[in-house]
């Protein structure tokens, strides 16, 4: 029997322990809430099999070159069910949901997380950087409206 996915809108509760345990676990960070996760303007999202969270992002506004943008923040799949196209769908699901509202998405990517941005039409924008206790990230961009 195959599981349906369900990709939503969360509250930031709904996600926590997985970012913990994804993102987290294995950092000097402390704690899986970042700033900014609970303004009013915050949107979580999740990809849920009945009640269990499988995946998971954060969107921040944040504003780029003058123009309506929000951050990608905290994107994390669980370990079982990497690699067969959940957190492409995810991610696909919160460009549609910010398509009409903003000119772009961006974020702060794990070096090893590029190509799983890249193959869903992101950009780098900048040199290799690190986050101090997390590694070496770089930023992304995906237009959503052309200009």
């Amino acid at each position: 029997m195959s599981s349906i996915v369900r990709f939503r809108v969360s509250s930031c509760d709904e996600i926590l322990a997985l970012r913990e345990q994804v993102l987290i676990e294995g950092t000097d960070r402390s704690d899986a809430a970042f700033d900014g996760d609970f303004d009013i303007e915050t949107v979580h999202f999740g990809a849920f099999i009945e009640d269990e969270n499988i995946a998971c992002a954060s969107c921040m506004r944040s504003d780029r070159e003058g123009r309506p943008a929000w951050q990608l923040r905290g994107m994390a799949t669980h370990a079982e069910h990497r690699d067969v196209g959940v957190g492409r769908q995810l991610l696909a699901f919160i460009e549609q949901h910010f398509r009409s509202s903003a000119d772009m998405l961006w974020c702060n990517a794990r070096t090893g997380a590029v190509s799983f941005y890249e193959r869903s039409a992101w950009e780098c924008t900048g040199d290799v950087f690190d986050i101090a206790g997390v590694g070496p990230h770089r930023e992304m961009r995906k237009k959503l409206r052309l200009a």
